[in-house]
């Protein structure tokens, strides 16, 4: 069973796989020490039910010859928690075992069934430090194990949806003074806060692309207006929370993911309610891509595309 969640150091290609209810989304991401990192490949197979998934994921590497490459595998955000919790003043040896009793009663399941990680946040004024913590069922990641392993991947790590796109967001220029990235999924999205490699917070957001249902319109309506506001709150609530409880001055702005369908107007909209730059995601300028990559394509794939960063980050 693999136990961790956190990122090593590789010089070589790596692939991600996420694996979700209805659909299994790929890419191949290989970074060198000069350079843009070059995503060779990205890919989203949709299904209609969870079983296809091994069927599936053999025909995936298969194709693509994929086992070749380290894999990571993505967790969604339904498989694990990501908690604040304060900090157990012990020595960083005993720190997982301290952290593992201190959310005990956090958590809806027997402590001694949990998977955990920790991870520090820097430059706290509050007196007692705080630490994020991942917790997951044993179980869970057992199954998720034994799903990659059977279909034929060289699994090497389990990555969470925050760090995945803590690794996108290293890569954007206002990454230096600190940037919320901002992600709008099909079924779910996450804003997430980082500054020079540091993920200060993150956020989830219960709106996603297809609660726009009938509201949707190609151009910001009124009726539009009522929904994205909701979205405008977190985003804010996410910016003031990063200055006041951290030593940070303001962030550089907000980057927002491409919809899978465009809406015209929309950075503008947002810049004008938060009061800073707002700016859509250019992949292409992160990037070396090998393929024509659709903008609905990266809206689908943006966590899996984190995900492969994670094992291949060198230095420059």
């Amino acid at each position: 069973m693999l136990d961790r969640f956190k990122s090593r150091t590789m010089n070589s290609a790596c692939v991600s796989v996420w694996p979700t209810d209805d659909a299994i989304a790929t890419a191949v991401v290989k970074r060198s020490r000069k350079g843009l990192p070059v995503l060779e490949s990205c890919e989203y197979h949709p299904i209609k039910n969870p079983s296809e998934q091994p069927d599936l994921l053999k025909k995936i590497l298969n194709s693509n010859n994929l086992d070749k490459y380290p894999c990571v595998s993505l967790m969604g955000s339904d498989g694990y928690q990501l908690m604040m919790v304060e900090a157990p003043d012990v020595a960083k040896a005993e720190l997982k075992e301290a952290m593992r009793w201190r959310i005990k009663d956090m958590i809806d399941f027997p402590v001694e069934d949990a998977v955990i990680e920790v991870f520090d946040i820097p430059d706290q004024k509050s007196s007692g430090d705080m630490m994020y913590v991942v917790v997951a069922k044993s179980k869970v990641i057992a199954k998720r194990v034994k799903l990659m392993l059977d279909a034929g991947f060289d699994l090497s790590s389990i990555e969470i949806m925050e760090l995945a796109m803590r690794n996108v967001a290293n890569l954007l220029p206002e990454n230096e003074q600190g940037v919320a990235l901002v992600w709008l999924g099909l079924h779910s999205g996450s804003i997430t806060l980082t500054k020079q490699d540091t993920l200060y917070f993150t956020r989830h957001l219960s709106g996603s692309e297809k609660l726009f249902g009938a509201l949707y319109s190609n151009t910001v309506t009124e009726e539009m207006e009522g929904w994205l506001d909701t979205v405008v709150i977190e985003i804010q609530r996410t910016l003031d929370f990063y200055e006041s409880q951290y030593q940070q001055p303001p962030a550089a702005g907000v980057v927002l993911v491409p919809l899978t369908r465009p809406v015209e107007g929309l950075t503008e909209y947002l810049a004008s309610q938060l009061g800073v730059n707002v700016r859509y995601l250019e992949l292409d300028n992160l990037f070396e891509i090998n393929e024509d990559l659709e903008v609905d394509k990266v809206a689908l794939c943006l966590p899996a595309i984190g995900a492969a960063l994670d094992m291949n980050e060198v230095s420059s």
